[in-house]
């Protein structure tokens, strides 16, 4: 199979969906699959035609584009690149398309015009199909994977509890920061650290937050390589994450801390899948977490959290997200476009929660 990819970002850009579509490239070449990369900074419009060109020249028999991307920015050429290629087998994974604002939405609605279309959660599906109902039948749900490499589960002398995730608003660094606070004044051994990478667009926002920790303890480890974070994750005791509303499986950082073997402390809420629920530790607010990470510091509870830790990361393994791309790029190519097997069943499989749950919460009050 000969397969375009158009990349927004890559790394080393700081973009988390860069460093997924870096990883799935890798993952796809492994399989057998030849990948040409398209990548361009800026994206200008005057590039339109050239690149449309270039796609038609090169006779893929499927393009392939993972979007919204730092490097895209607010750059309308992806959204023309589709329009460009209609007629032609495309497939575009939409990430985080509940999460994202409305206008990034409409946006994507683009997308929905021709082609297959993949989504990395059933939260997102159930929005984007409520939306669309037309694209329905040519809706995927794949999971994303862990961009971080994975190693074996080494905690350190002292107990170490770490946050990882870039910074930027809505990732639940100001509990960790709160959380690092409880430790200082109440008089907890623990070390805490925050670990991530400063988004250039979100700079101001860093210097807040490191003024916000100031007298808390809190160590920073910014900008390190993937094998650098690996280490350190493998090496510390608890991780502790808090998003608005409750981590949920197409939460990299998350898929990282499982890869290796991290025991985690996370907030639980209207975003989280019921598969996801029986791997972490709840806790609704720093205090409450502060409490679960005095009991994991009981070694064989942090020894069983490990354990969920690492059959968390066993469910979305690059192999399994590489064949059930190549299995919707297929599909897409034949125009056999349609929903990934098993889209509909029980969440117990990551990426599948059914329509059914996820209304069920939405009825309840728990989100909409």
């Amino acid at each position: 199979m000969n397969v375009f990819v158009i990349a927004g970002s890559l790394p080393p850009q700081v973009c988390g969906v860069g460093d997924f579509t870096g990883a799935l490239i890798d993952a796809l070449k492994d399989r057998g699959v030849a990948v040409t990369v398209i990548h361009r900074h800026p994206w200008r419009l005057r590039d339109v035609p050239k690149l449309l060109r270039e796609l038609r020249a090169g006779k893929p028999d499927i393009v392939h584009l993972q979007y919204p991307t730092h490097g895209f920015r607010r750059s309308l050429v992806p959204h023309l690149l589709h329009l460009g290629m209609l007629g032609r087998p495309r497939l575009t994974t939409l990430h985080d398309y509940a999460g994202q604002r409305w206008p990034i939405r409409l946006g994507m609605s683009v997308f929905t015009i021709g082609g297959h279309l993949v989504v990395t959660g059933g939260l997102d599906r159930d929005a984007l199909v409520r939306r669309h109902p037309w694209a329905a039948p040519r809706v995927s749900t794949i999971p994303i994977g862990s961009n971080i490499p994975s190693g074996p589960w080494e905690p350190s002398d002292r107990f170490t509890i770490v946050h990882f995730g870039m910074l930027r608003p809505e990732k639940g660094i100001e509990e960790m920061i709160q959380l690092a606070r409880l430790c200082t004044r109440q008089g907890r051994p623990y070390r805490t650290v925050i670990m991530g990478a400063i988004v250039p667009h979100a700079t101001g926002y860093a210097q807040s937050l490191f003024k916000l920790a100031e007298d808390t303890g809190v160590e920073w480890q910014l900008n390190v390589s993937p094998q650098r974070a690996s280490e350190i994750l493998r090496h510390a005791h608890v991780a502790y994450l808090s998003p608005p509303c409750g981590v949920h499986e197409r939460r990299g950082t998350l898929l990282a801390c499982a890869a290796n073997g991290l025991p985690i402390v996370a907030k639980v809420d209207w975003e989280t899948p019921a598969f996801l629920r029986t791997h972490v530790v709840a806790a609704a607010s720093p205090r409450e977490a502060l409490a679960a990470i005095d009991q994991l510091a009981d070694q064989a509870r942090l020894n069983e959290q490990n354990v969920r830790s690492v059959e968390l990361a066993q469910m979305f393994s690059w192999a399994a997200i590489a064949d059930r791309y190549i299995q919707a790029m297929e599909a897409a190519a034949s125009a056999r476009a349609g929903p990934s097997p098993g889209s509909d069943k029980p969440a117990s499989r990551p990426g599948q929660e059914p329509v059914s749950e996820i209304r069920a919460r939405q009825n309840a009050g728990l989100g909409v």
